[in-house]
């Protein structure tokens, strides 16, 4: 009978451990959290063998779900780069000039920083947000370009509720 009560015990404090674990890394903050959430859920799109394939054509996120988005190289060899700009003159006309993630400035292109080939995003722009509470169907369709090794096409995410 010992031996069953060590064994709750044991996996109690797993599940202690467990829930500890998975609330400190949903509740960290920046591009920790966005590299987390990549790793747990966030939309991959995969860029290539050139710059004008990309899989899915259209990425889909939802505000409501804080979407992220994992761009990265079909090709995983050294020196495949990628790089995504949002012109301004590309945002819907929905959007009143907000860029599609936070940190960008209104009517203005907005960049994606990529390291080692792999780019994040970043959380949805909140200034859009009221957008949504108007309307729960509103879809807001952002074109970009990606740059695979020095070459550049246009892609689309949309962002829904």
């Amino acid at each position: 009978m010992g031996n069953s009560k060590s064994r709750m015990i044991t996996i109690l404090i797993a599940l202690i451990i467990g829930a500890a674990g998975g609330y400190f890394v949903g509740h960290r903050a920046g591009v920790e959290e966005t590299k987390a959430l990549a790793l747990f859920g966030a939309v991959p799109v995969y860029v290539g063998p050139n710059a004008k394939n990309v899989n899915p054509a259209d990425a889909n996120i939802s505000i409501q779900n804080r979407g992220v988005i994992y761009w990265k190289p079909w090709l995983q060899s050294e020196g495949h780069k990628v790089s995504i700009t949002f012109k301004a003159v590309d945002f819907p006309s929905a959007a009143h000039g907000e860029p599609p993630f936070q940190g960008g400035t209104p009517n203005t292109d907005q960049t994606i920083q990529c390291g080692g080939g792999n780019c994040f995003s970043y959380d949805i722009n909140p200034n859009l947000k009221p957008l949504f509470d108007q309307d729960r169907n509103l879809k807001l369709p952002y074109k970009y370009w990606q740059t695979l090794d020095n070459k550049t096409e246009d892609a689309r995410i949309i962002i829904n509720w």
